[in-house]
């Protein structure tokens, strides 16, 4: 089984990295520069139009799609 190293634990773990305080401030800092990409993906949607209708045959063993023949080996 591997170990993790104390120089990557923090130190409120017994490690050499910042504290936990510190490692969330700096996570909180990197979202605030991109966030205007986080933004941007949040304005994205899905266009239903675009997805293909469900089949007849749809429901064949609990999968979907239009299997015409299912061979398992």
């Amino acid at each position: 089984m591997e170990k993790i190293g104390k120089e990557i634990l923090p130190v409120d773990c017994g490690g050499k990295e910042k504290s936990l305080e510190e490692l969330q401030e700096m996570l909180y800092q990197k979202f605030e520069e991109h966030k205007d990409y986080f933004t941007q993906l949040d304005k994205l949607r899905i266009n239903e139009d675009l997805r293909p209708r469900r089949l007849k045959s749809d429901e064949m063993f609990g999968l979907s799609g239009n299997f015409k023949k299912l061979e398992i080996d």
